[in-house]
């Protein structure tokens, strides 16, 4: 399948799922062992997807995706943006658990030598 239509039927998915864990497991079970997030999103999808996870309350995904560990240094500059895009949304959350995980996920750009932006 061409790289949009997968991004495209993922960002689908997540819109009309029912729940945060089908979300999750969605998130957990096919979009990060299938690799849909490595160079076959380009940093605006990458975005979308973590901006719909935030409107959707899926804050354990959002943490999923931005947090793997497989990605080079090339995917990590690229994806500054859906990094910035996380932090947002957990700092808007209700919960102070994932508020202070959008200090983690800077923290984290900070050691992966991945500067923030304005968004």
């Amino acid at each position: 399948a061409h790289p949009k239509k997968v991004n495209n039927n993922i960002l689908k998915v997540i819109s009309k799922a029912r729940s945060v864990n089908e979300i999750d497991h969605f998130i957990k079970g096919v979009v990060i062992q299938h690799g849909a997030n490595s160079d076959s999103m380009t940093p605006k999808e990458e975005s979308q997807l973590v901006e719909l996870l935030g409107r959707r309350r899926a804050y354990d995904s959002i943490l999923a995706f931005v947090g793997d560990t497989d990605k080079d240094k090339q995917q990590e500059k690229r994806s500054v943006f859906a990094y910035t895009a996380a932090i947002k949304a957990l700092a808007q959350s209700s919960s102070p658990r994932y508020r202070k995980k959008a200090i983690r996920v800077l923290d984290f750009m900070d050691e992966r030598g991945v500067a923030p932006n304005s968004f």
